[in-house]
C-alpha cells in the first residue's frame, strides 16, 4: 500500500489512467524485464531532476516521458519495479529505530569533526603564534569527542548486519561521488591525512615532508586532495621542465615598459610568499607546494633549495638569488610536500635522494589501498566505479561478490560464515580486485599468490596495475560495454590481456601476468552465458562488501521450559513454568 502513491504519480506523469495503463500492450524489446525495470528507475530519476531545471527543456522532457511510458506499459517491468521498491522500503522500515540511533551519533560525530578541522585550519594558518590554552583545550575536546562518537558508531554497526549493509551502501555512494572529483577518502587515505596533518599542524617542524612509495600508490592525488581539504585551494605544483632548471620555480627577473626590474614568482615562490610578483603590495596566505619525483631533480640544485626552505617559519624573512634582492616573508599557509619512488632491494636502479636532502625531510610511506576480506578498500572502490549516478549496480550479485563458506565451532553447535580465500572463488569483480592486489605485491617484491610455485620468479619488474587505471576500466565498462551486452569477466579478461601483452614490459613480466590471470580464472570464458540482471536493493548492494557481517546460526534448539499444572485452593487449575515461581 505505501507504494501506490509512487505508482500513481508515475502513471499521472504519463497521462495514463490505471485502466488505460493496464490495457496497453507490452512493447517488444530485446532486453529482459529486469534491465528495463532498472532503466525505468534511472529514467524516472532523470525526469524528476530535469523538471527542477529552469528554463525547462521541453524536447528532452518529452523524450524521457515517452521512454518512461514505453517501459511502464509493460506489466512484467511494472511488477519487477514495484517489487524492488517494496523490498527497499521494507528494509528501511525494519531498520528505522536502529538507524535513528546511528544518525544521532553520526550528527554529533560530524559536528565534533567539523569543529576539530576548523581548529586545525586556524592553527595551521597562524603557525607563527603558539596556540593559546583555550584553543588547545578545544582541540583536545573535539578530538576526543570525534573518536568517542566514532567508536560508538562502529560498535552499533557491528551489532546489526542490516544496519551495516545500509551504511555500506551509503559509503559506496559517497565513494562514487568522490571518484567523479578524482580522489576517494577511504579509511587508509584518511589515516594518511591525519598523519600529514600532525606533521603540518601539530609538530610544526616546518620541515619538508616526503611521501614515498611505489608507482601508482596515489601520492600526487593525495597531495592535491590534502591541499583542497586543508586550505580550500589547489596545490602549487611543478612541471617537468623544472627538472632541467630548478630556478624558475622560485621566480625569474622581468622588466616593465620603463625598464624597471621586478620578479615574477614561480609556483614555489607564490606558495612561499603569497604573491605573484615582487610588486604586489599585499601578500596572501600562500599555500602547499608539491614536487613530484624529487629524486629526478639535479642533486646540487635540490640540495641548495631544500636547505634554504627547511625550518623556515611563517613570518620569517627569506630571499633567493633569483629574486634579484627582493625579500619576502614566509606566508602563513606555506608547506612543502615532495614525493619519490625510492631505490629498494627490488628496484635498486632508481635515483637516490642526496643524503643532505634526505636529512632535512620528514617522510611518510604511501601504500596501495588494502585489499582483503577485512579491509576491502580496493574492491569497494571498484564497486563505486560500477555504480551509476542513482546508486544502482546493473549487474548480478554473482558477478560481483566474494564467495562465503560455512564454518562451524568445535562441537558444531554454531554455524557462521567467512570469505572463501581461494583465488578462484567469488564473482569476477572480487577476483579482479584480488588479482590487482597480488600484482601490486609482486611489483613491490613481496610474497604473493604465485610465490609458493614460482619462488623468486614471482616478482614483476616493470608491470603494475595502477588503481587509477583499474577504476577507469570499470567506468568504461559501466558507460559503454555493459550497455552493449558484454559480461564483466569477458571485458576484464580482454583488458588484462591487452595491458599485459604490451611490449614495453619485459617478456618475463608478460608471461607472469598470464599466470596471474589464469590463477584467478580471469581468462575469457569460452562459453559466455547470457547476462541475467538481478535487481539489487540498496541494502543488498551494501552487503556485497565483506565488511558487512554475516549472521551466525545456532544449530542446537534450546528446549522450552516444561510447564506444570497445579490446583489453587478454590479448585482453579493453573499452568506455570518452574522459574516463574522461583523465590
Amino acid at each position: 500500500m505505501p507504494l501506490r502513491p509512487i505508482w500513481e504519480k508515475i502513471a499521472s506523469e504519463f497521462s495514463l489512467s490505471k485502466d488505460e495503463n493496464q490495457s496497453k500492450e507490452a512493447p517488444e524489446s530485446k532486453k529482459n524485464s529486469e534491465e528495463r525495470a532498472e532503466e525505468l528507475f534511472a529514467l524516472w530519476r532523470d525526469y524528476r531532476r530535469l523538471l527542477m531545471v529552469k528554463p525547462k527543456e521541453a524536447a528532452q522532457l518529452e523524450k524521457l516521458r515517452l521512454a518512461l511510458a514505453d517501459r511502464w506499459r509493460d506489466p512484467k517491468v511494472q511488477a519487477i519495479f514495484k517489487a524492488g521498491l517494496d523490498r527497499s522500503l521494507q528494509e528501511q522500515a525494519e531498520l528505522a529505530p536502529t538507524k535513528w540511533d546511528y544518525r544521532q551519533l553520526e550528527e554529533k560525530r560530524d559536528e565534533a569533526m567539523s569543529r576539530r578541522d576548523g581548529i586545525y585550519r586556524q592553527i595551521f594558518s597562524r603557525r607563527r603564534e603558539e596556540p593559546d590554552e583555550l584553543t588547545q583545550m578545544d582541540l583536545a575536546e573535539t578530538v576526543s569527542a570525534t573518536q568517542s562518537y566514532g567508536n560508538q558508531m562502529v560498535e552499533l554497526e557491528k551489532s546489526d548486519s542490516r544496519l551495516a549493509a545500509t551504511l555500506s551502501f551509503e559509503r559506496l555512494k559517497k565513494y562514487h561521488n568522490q571518484l567523479q572529483k578524482g580522489f576517494v577518502w577511504t579509511p587508509s587515505r584518511e589515516k594518511y591525512f591525519a598523519q600529514i596533518l600532525e606533521h603540518l599542524v601539530i609538530l610544526d617542524q616546518n620541515r619538508p615532508l616526503l611521501l614515498y612509495g611505489e608507482t601508482g600508490t596515489g601520492k600526487t592525488r593525495l597531495a592535491r586532495a590534502l591541499s583542497s581539504r586543508l586550505t580550500g585551494r589547489e596545490i602549487f605544483e611543478v612541471g617537468e621542465e623544472a627538472k632541467t632548471d630548478i630556478r624558475p620555480l622560485l621566480g625569474s627577473k622581468s622588466l616593465d615598459k620603463e625598464k624597471s626590474l621586478f620578479v615574477v614568482y614561480g609556483a614555489l615562490g607564490q606558495a612561499l610568499a603569497g604573491k605573484k610578483t615582487s610588486r604586489d603590495e599585499s601578500a596572501g596566505s600562500g599555500g602547499l607546494f608539491y614536487m613530484d619525483e624529487m629524486n629526478g631533480y639535479p642533486p646540487d640544485a635540490l640540495r641548495s633549495l631544500i636547505k634554504q626552505i627547511s625550518g623556515r617559519r611563517p613570518g620569517e624573512e627569506i630571499s633567493f638569488a633569483s629574486w634579484a634582492g627582493a625579500k619576502e616573508k614566509v606566508a602563513p599557509e606555506f608547506g612543502f610536500i615532495g614525493s619519490a619512488n625510492l631505490p629498494s632491494e627490488k628496484h635498486p636502479d632508481r635515483e637516490k635522494l642526496p643524503v643532505e636532502v634526505a636529512r632535512e625531510l620528514s617522510s611518510l610511506e604511501i601504500d596501495y589501498p588494502p585489499q582483503s576480506a577485512n579491509e576491502p578498500e580496493s574492491y569497494e572502490m571498484m564497486l563505486a566505479a560500477l555504480m551509476d549516478k542513482n546508486g544502482r549496480l546493473r549487474l548480478s550479485a554473482e558477478e560481483l561478490s566474494p564467495a562465503w563458506k560455512k564454518i562451524f565451532n568445535v562441537d558444531k553447535t554454531i554455524k557462521s560464515y567467512e570469505v572463501d580465500g581461494a583465488s578462484e572463488a567469488g564473482g569476477a569483480l572480487w577476483r579482479f580486485a584480488n588479482l590487482a592486489a597480488e600484482i601490486q605485491k609482486s611489483y613491490k617484491g613481496q610474497a604473493n599468490v604465485l610465490t609458493p610455485t614460482e619462488k623468486e620468479a614471482s616478482y614483476l619488474h616493470d608491470a603494475v596495475l595502477d588503481p587509477g587505471l583499474v577504476l577507469s576500466w570499470l567506468a568504461e565498462y559501466r558507460k559503454s560495454a555493459l550497455r552493449s551486452g558484454f559480461d564483466l569477466q569477458s571485458f576484464l579478461a580482454d583488458k588484462l590481456a591487452n595491458w599485459g601483452s604490451q611490449k614495453i614490459y619485459p617478456e618475463e613480466d608478460r608471461n607472469m601476468l598470464k599466470k596471474f590471470q589464469k590463477k584467478f580464472q580471469l581468462e575469457k570464458p569460452t562459453d559466455i552465458p547470457n547476462r541475467r540482471l538481478t535487481i539489487l536493493t540498496p541494502a543488498e548492494i551494501g552487503a556485497l562488501s565483506p565488511r558487512v557481517p554475516r549472521t551466525s546460526e545456532n544449530l542446537v534448539k534450546i528446549p522450552s521450559p516444561r510447564q506444570h499444572k497445579a490446583l489453587l485452593p478454590d479448585a482453579t487449575e493453573i499452568s506455570y513454568k518452574p522459574e516463574s515461581v522461583a523465590g
